[in-house]
């Protein structure tokens, strides 16, 4: 039964990555979003138990909503349209033109 409710999880991002990522990147940032997902589970379980066990389960979601709005506003902060990128070059604009002419 979870599997079922579940399977969005996995559907959606490839979705996304598949619209997201050039043709030729597109493994790239499966394996990267893949391997997050695994490495936010190792890193946040035993912090989510210390807090569950130090001062009860509802303090988990409110760390975890507080990490949450941290990165969105430093993703936000740093987050720019290719165009607009303080420290793109020529070139590399000029390739990312022409990659999503293909795309």
């Amino acid at each position: 039964m979870t599997d079922t409710k579940s399977a969005p999880v996995n559907a959606a991002p490839a979705a996304k990555r598949s619209f997201a990522a050039m043709r030729h990147e597109r493994g790239t940032a499966s394996a990267i979003f893949n391997s997050a997902q695994y490495f936010a589970t190792v890193l946040f379980a035993p912090i989510m138990g210390w807090i569950t066990v130090s001062l009860g389960w509802p303090y988990v979601f409110y760390f975890m909503g507080l990490i949450g709005v941290l990165v969105s506003v430093i993703w936000l902060k740093i987050l720019y349209a290719p165009n607009q990128h303080p420290r793109i070059g020529r070139a590399e604009l000029d390739y990312i033109e022409r990659l999503l002419k293909d795309f």
